[in-house]
C-alpha cells in the first residue's frame, strides 16, 4: 500500500511483486490453511459440523449458514474452532506479512490487518471472492426454496416504478481533517480540509403498487441485478442471482386495498449517510450547552455502506440492471 503510513512507526509494508507465499512465524503455515480449508468443505459434503466434543451438528437447514460462517472467521460461536481454525481472519493476517514473514526486519503489519485500511490491498477483493465462493458452494447444496416458502397470498405487486434517473458521477468531496491532526491546547485550530474525487448517484425513489386482501405489516426488500455479462450474453437467472445487489428492506404497514409505497434511496436501510464533520459536532455541543437545549441526534447507526455507493458505477453507454421486489409477511 504504497503512500500509506501510520500515525507513529513509519510505513505500512508493501508486498513484493510475484510474492510467492511463504508460512508466516507464530501465525500459520500454509499447509495449515489448506487443511482448515478442507474441512470446511468436508463439513459442507457431508452436511454437518464436528464440535468439540465430537457431535454432529447439522447444516442442512435455515441455520447452517451461520455455522458455516462461525468456523470459518472464526467466531467465539465456533463449535470446534481447534479444529476448523480461523480460515478467513489468519489468511488476512498472513497476506498482510508476506513481506516480512518471518519478523527479519520486525516490520509493522499489513493493511490487510486493519479493518480500515484492508481495502487498499486488490488481494483483499480476491480474497473475499475465494471466501464467498465457500458459502455459495454451501448454499447450492441446500433444495430450492418451494412455492409454500415464498408464496404470500395478502399481497400482490401490481406496478414498480423508479422516480428520477439512476445516475453515477464523480465529485469533488472536502474532508476535514481538524480532527485527525495534533495540536495543543495552547494553539488554536485552524481549518484543514483535503479534497477527494469520489463516486455518487443522484437521488431518486422508487414506486411501488401493492393490492392487499387485508391489513397487515409487510416486509419489503429489493434487489438490483445485472441483466447482461462482459460479452453482453444475457444472464440466466440462476447466474444472475449471484450478482444481485440488496439495495433497501424495510417493514411498511398495507391496508386492505390499494396501496401505493414511496421510498427515497436516502432511507436504504443497507447504507448510512457522511459521518457529521469534528467541527459541525463541537459548535452543536457547545450550542446546546449555551442554551441549554438537546443535541441535534445524527444517524446513529455504525453498520452499512456509505449512502453514495448505493448504485453501482455506470457507463456512458448506460449499464442495465433489472430491479426484483419481494414483500413477504412482516412477523
Amino acid at each position: 500500500a504504497p503512500h500509506t503510513t501510520y500515525r507513529y512507526g513509519g510505513e505500512f509494508p508493501s508486498r513484493p511483486d510475484n510474492k510467492i507465499f511463504e508460512d508466516v512465524d507464530g501465525v500459520a503455515r500454509i499447509r495449515d490453511m489448506k487443511i482448515m480449508e478442507s474441512r470446511i468443505h468436508d463439513a459442507i459434503d457431508l452436511g454437518y459440523i464436528v464440535d468439540s466434543n465430537g457431535k454432529h451438528i447439522n447444516l442442512c437447514n435455515s441455520c447452517g449458514i451461520d455455522k458455516i460462517g462461525n468456523i470459518m472467521e472464526s467466531s467465539t460461536y465456533s463449535p470446534n474452532e481447534q479444529y476448523y481454525g480461523s480460515l478467513h481472519n489468519t489468511a488476512h493476517v498472513m497476506l498482510g506479512r508476506q513481506a516480512d514473514p518471518h519478523g527479519k526486519f520486525d516490520m509493522p503489519p499489513g493493511v490487510m490487518e486493519h479493518f480500515e485500511t484492508s481495502t487498499r490491498d486488490p488481494s483483499f477483493f480476491r480474497l473475499h471472492k475465494y471466501m464467498n465462493n465457500i458459502f455459495k458452494k454451501y448454499k447450492n447444496t441446500l433444495s430450492p426454496y418451494t412455492v409454500e416458502d415464498l408464496a404470500y397470498p395478502n399481497v400482490e405487486i401490481t406496478d414498480i416504478k423508479v422516480d428520477g434517473e439512476l445516475v453515477t458521477f464523480f465529485e469533488d468531496f472536502e474532508f476535514d481533517l481538524v480532527n485527525a491532526i495534533d495540536d495543543t491546547e495552547t494553539i488554536a485550530d485552524v481549518p484543514i480540509t483535503t479534497v477527494v474525487h469520489r463516486l455518487n448517484h443522484k437521488e431518486f425513489s422508487y414506486n411501488i403498487g401493492v393490492k392487499a386482501n387485508a391489513d397487515e405489516t409487510a416486509t419489503v426488500r429489493m434487489f438490483m441485478c445485472p441483466k447482461y455479462d462482459s460479452n453482453h450474453v444475457e444472464y440466466t437467472l440462476d447466474e444472475a442471482r449471484w450478482g444481485c445487489i440488496q439495495v433497501d428492506k424495510f417493514w411498511t404497514e398495507l391496508h386492505a386495498g390499494d396501496n401505493t409505497i414511496v421510498r427515497k434511496s436516502s432511507a436504504s436501510s443497507v447504507t448510512i449517510p457522511d459521518r457529521t464533520p469534528f467541527a459541525t459536532l463541537i459548535k452543536e455541543a457547545d450550542e446546546a450547552v449555551e442554551f441549554g437545549s438537546a443535541m441535534p441526534k445524527h444517524n446513529a447507526r455504525a453498520c452499512g455502506l456509505p449512502q453514495r455507493l448505493l448504485l453501482p458505477k455506470g457507463t456512458v453507454e448506460g449499464l442495465d440492471f433489472e430491479l426484483f421486489v419481494s414483500i413477504t409477511s412482516g412477523d
